[in-house]
């Protein structure tokens, strides 16, 4: 847990690792060094992505629905990209959560504002 514990920072050191390959047409790091700081990065952030799943789906199983959407939308934060698997099953359970936070919350009288 060197590179800390912050998912958007280790989501913004992954991608620009991808970048610097992406951009030296290469699928490897010369530099044994850069490429263990790379892969260092990629476990923790999986590992941590991993985790928080596991925790929201826990509290949805438990149905407590406004943890369980503030986990989801953190995840969210971190998985941005449309093209990623996870981001489209995030996106299903916070969409689930929501229908029943918003179904099983008390109706509020509207002279009670």
């Amino acid at each position: 847990r060197q590179y800390g514990t912050n998912p958007l920072h280790l989501q913004e050191m992954v991608q620009a690792f991808k970048e610097a390959l992406a951009y030296a047409g290469r699928s490897f790091f010369e530099d044994p060094e850069h490429d263990r700081i790379f892969r260092n990065c990629q476990a923790e952030l999986i590992r941590t992505v991993q985790e928080r799943y596991r925790h929201a789906c826990l509290l949805e199983k438990n149905q407590d629905w406004a943890a369980a959407e503030a986990e989801f939308r953190s995840l969210l934060a971190i998985v941005r990209d449309d093209k990623n698997p996870i981001f489209h099953n995030v996106t299903a359970h916070l969409a689930r959560v929501k229908y029943y936070r918003k179904k099983t919350e008390p109706k509020r009288n509207p002279l009670f504002r």
